[in-house]
């Protein structure tokens, strides 16, 4: 696949994270919320849900995913 998308997923709990991840591997994800503090986690490489292997792979690959409360 060679096109690269501009997906907003709404909301960083247990299935809009590992989605936001998933697709962030080959699109560009903005994930929407409105806790601060997991906007702040997903902004510095850091999932918002207790996953091994989710921490590990944030931490080690990239990732097109940035975390904003704002839909502008």
């Amino acid at each position: 696949m060679t096109d690269r998308y501009n997906i907003i997923v709404n909301g960083l709990d247990y299935v809009g994270m590992s989605l936001a991840e998933l697709l962030a591997r080959q699109h560009r994800v903005t994930a929407l919320n409105i806790d601060v503090g997991r906007i702040a986690l997903v902004n510095t490489d850091q999932p918002t849900v207790a996953d091994a292997l989710m921490t590990e792979y944030m931490a080690n690959e990239y990732l097109s995913l940035t975390a904003t409360n704002s839909s502008s």
